[in-house]
């Protein structure tokens, strides 16, 4: 079955602006002669060079590569029956002499051209061929499979005309079926800036296993003057035993906007476990591209020289590549026009590489702008001060790098930076705002923004000391003193006082101290729930003092409570819960007012300093002791209950109003 790969040099549609050589004479024709072959000097190590600014010598490619199979493909040999005319006739000149171009590559530099070279003679067209048979172990390898061949040559021309020659080997089986077909297309006076030159050319397939032998054909067409001046030397025909280097190319983005680089990156692949060295190739862009500027051109490949002028249209690499590995060549490019260009095979000129298989595409347009998206964070409600919630956030779309920013607002005003997948901040308790900024390489910008709440933790549950404190707005206060039993001896067992501190206080002692000697009496330490408790011996077992002047008073840290009567007239004895209610126990000792024993209820629901609130009354029973119910407080808020009722005076004194210690509710 035959097989056509095409190796096809880019063409482009405009010419590169450059002065044109002024035509010569053309002397010393030499014609293709019938008579035996005449075998010429194989292609040297050092013809192969490459449209750099230097001459390189062939490659040393990791598979091995043999001897040049065609005869006088360097034309330093008079022709002979090597080459056999079908049409016109093939001709060879002197470089540099009569107006024909020496050794020199398109671009600068130059090959070893030697003495002569080939033209395309005198006709309108021109077609020669050289059949070579294989034989020995090159037919032996070829049927074994994965052999590959590389025909090369330096194909050019005369200035600005379009005469050329092009270059061909059909590989065929015994029957002379043909089964490959390599191509070297000739080299238009675009690609050559309408200079005279050469520029190389290289084809590398894998043989087909049938092949016994291969038709290497010249063909040329002159269009215009007398004679073809398309030129080619150093025809090249050699098989490699082995795997050549893979050159693959790739656009990265592979969508950009007009005027943004995408960057070309072209691999060049090793699959020998020996070194290959010396490979050269030109990379054409596509008509429409160009390389930036500046371009950024990198490369990783060993002792490699890498030309992309700013703004040019090719790429010459020459390098190494190290055994069973890759390395890169890396440029930014640029267009300026939308559409979709194509990058493969037919914009490379190689020489020891394998052509990539594949094109690298890049579509140059308009996209949309960037976009930017925050996930909601997953916590239903408001998010718990100080707890730990990942933010999701990201960018698409645009033209790549989309460079992609998140930030938060605190409640405070200030603006925080988060990383996706970091924690949001919730130290503030408030509203916050993410904002996520996607910037893509055009500097368009797109914003998007979500908020959350972070909430402060609900307020610890608060006791009755803490009522108490709050409301009576000193940090330190007496809850009761309660008088022991009398003695046998007249005197009163050992009294109890109970009081309760900010717990900033905690571990700290409290001074008790007596009103009526002025002395401390006692020294309890507060407890990590602010509470406090000491009994102390009766100051004055004989009530020998002024009653109003028989009280405690707790002191700590600067701060002093209120004086609490030793004896006390009204005494709250229980609060209990019933219900939504609460039901207050006092007891009043006699002697009471008669007519006046009316029990007044009143309360506090906040402690803004507001006054007490009258909520109830009732009468006092002959015992002393009443008994009343009140709403208890809503779920969350407080009340300060006390009673008050009057009482004869003692000691001459008139009668009075007396109160309960207040108690709080909650």
């Amino acid at each position: 079955m035959k097989k056509t790969l095409r190796a096809l040099a880019r063409r482009r549609s405009t010419a590169h602006g450059l002065d044109a050589v002024a035509p010569t004479h053309h002397a010393n024709p030499t014609t293709c002669a019938a008579g035996a072959p005449t075998v010429g000097r194989a292609l040297a190590a050092a013809a192969i060079g490459t449209a750099l600014s230097i001459g390189l010598a062939a490659p040393a490619a990791a598979a091995v590569t043999g001897p040049n199979l065609a005869v006088n493909g360097d034309a330093e040999a008079a022709l002979g029956g090597e080459w056999v005319n079908a049409t016109g006739a093939l001709a060879r000149a002197q470089h540099g002499v009569g107006g024909y171009p020496g050794s020199s590559i398109i671009g600068g530099g130059s090959f070893d051209g030697g003495t002569y070279l080939f033209y395309g003679g005198s006709t309108a067209t021109m077609e020669t061929v050289q059949t070579i048979q294989l034989t020995g172990a090159d037919l032996t390898d070829v049927a074994a499979g994965g052999v590959h061949s590389s025909l090369s040559a330096f194909i050019g021309g005369y200035a600005g005309q379009g005469d050329h020659l092009g270059l061909e080997a059909t590989w065929k089986d015994a029957l002379g079926s043909d089964l490959l077909t390599q191509v070297l297309d000739p080299v238009t006076n675009v690609e050559r800036r309408n200079r005279s030159g050469f520029l190389p050319r290289e084809d590398i397939q894998t043989i087909p296993a049938g092949a016994t032998q291969v038709a290497v054909k010249l063909t040329g067409t002159r269009t215009s003057g007398t004679a073809n001046d398309g030129y080619i030397d150093n025809i090249s025909l050699r098989l490699i035993r082995g795997n050549p280097p893979q050159l693959s190319k790739a656009f990265g983005p592979t969508s950009t906007a007009p005027g943004v680089p995408s960057r070309l990156t072209l691999t060049i692949a090793n699959p020998d476990p020996e070194a290959a060295t010396g490979w050269t190739f030109t990379d054409d862009l596509a008509v429409g591209l160009a390389i930036a500027s500046p371009a950024n051109a990198t490369t990783t490949c060993p002792n490699a020289v890498v030309e992309a002028p700013d703004g040019g249209e090719t790429i010459g690499v020459t390098g190494d590549v190290d055994a069973s590995s890759s390395c890169t060549v890396s440029v930014d490019v640029v267009g300026d026009a939308k559409g979709t260009y194509a990058n493969g095979a037919d914009n490379i000129s190689a020489i020891g590489l394998l052509r990539p298989a594949e094109d690298a595409k890049l579509v140059i347009e308009d996209p949309a702008a960037p976009t930017a998206r925050i996930a909601d964070p997953g916590v239903s409600g408001p998010i718990g001060q100080g707890a730990t919630v990942p933010v999701d956030f990201g960018c698409d779309g645009g033209i790549a790098p989309v460079r992609c920013e998140g930030t938060v607002t605190l409640p405070d005003g200030t603006v925080v930076p988060i990383a996706d997948g970091g924690p949001l901040p919730t130290g503030q308790p408030g509203t916050h705002t993410i904002t996520v900024t996607a910037t893509d390489a055009r500097g368009m910008v797109t914003k998007t923004t979500r908020t959350y709440v972070v909430a402060a933790p609900a307020p610890a549950p608060r006791s009755e000391d803490d009522v108490l404190l709050e409301c009576g707005r000193i940090p330190v206060t007496l809850i009761d003193v309660t008088r022991g039993s009398r003695s046998r001896r007249g005197g009163w067992s050992r009294t109890t006082i109970v009081g309760v501190a900010d717990r900033r206080f905690a571990g700290q002692p409290v001074a008790i101290r007596y009103q009526a000697t002025n002395r401390v009496v006692a020294r309890p330490t507060v407890g990590a729930d602010g509470r406090f408790r000491a009994q102390v011996a009766d100051p004055d077992p004989r009530n020998r003092a002024d009653a109003e002047k028989r009280r405690y008073r707790a002191e700590i840290g600067g701060e002093r409570s209120l004086a609490l009567k030793l004896t006390r007239r009204f005494t709250t004895t229980s609060v209990t819960p019933k219900g939504a209610r609460w039901v207050v126990r006092a007891t009043a000792t006699r002697p009471l007012v008669k007519g006046r024993a009316t029990v007044e209820v009143r309360i506090k629901n906040s402690c803004d300093g507001s006054g007490w609130k009258t909520i109830g009354s009732g009468r006092l029973a002959a015992s002393g002791r009443v008994v009343k119910q009140i709403p208890a407080p809503r779920p969350g808020s407080f009340q300060v209950v006390r009673l008050v009722t009057t009482v004869d005076g003692v000691n001459g004194r008139k009668a009075g109003r007396t109160y309960t210690v207040p108690r709080g509710l909650r």
